[in-house]
């Protein structure tokens, strides 16, 4: 079980896949979350025993140099924390309910989208494809 938490924000793309390595490395400790944030932002997340989290966030930070923006370990966290963070933590009438209506009153339900006969996005649509488009475009429900 996760009692701890360490974030490391950083400048460099490159040096946070090679402090995330490092931390890795000098601490028993868990991977949680590692990914840009925008362009030149990188964000690492490490969860482990408070002990090992703190050590792990020192190897980082003594690597780090000028590409640290901030550093943070919070200890003995919630246990809704890391699912709220992963986007798993389920709030409201959603909690409780599990069939579709009550889902949907909890606004937990995800607008799913068309597929073609191969199970594919619409060839040359967007991220959200041409039909959900259309649809938010045109106050069309479905």
């Amino acid at each position: 079980m996760t009692q701890a938490i360490g974030i490391l924000e950083l400048t460099s793309i490159a040096r946070g896949m090679e402090l995330g390595d490092v931390m890795l490395k000098s601490a028993n400790v868990q991977l949680l979350l590692c990914r840009t944030l925008c362009p030149g932002k990188f964000l690492l997340m490490l969860g482990g025993d408070v002990g090992a989290v703190q050590q792990a966030i020192a190897a980082g930070t003594a690597r780090a140099g000028e590409m640290l923006v901030d550093s943070l370990v919070l200890a003995n966290i919630h246990p809704s924390v890391l699912p709220a963070i992963s986007g798993l933590n389920v709030v409201g009438a959603a909690a409780g309910g599990g069939d579709r209506r009550n889902l949907e009153r909890g606004g937990v339900h995800q607008r799913r989208r068309p597929r073609g006969e191969s199970g594919q996005r619409h060839p040359g649509a967007g991220p959200y494809g041409v039909w959900y488009r259309r649809q938010m475009l045109h106050g069309g429900g479905g």
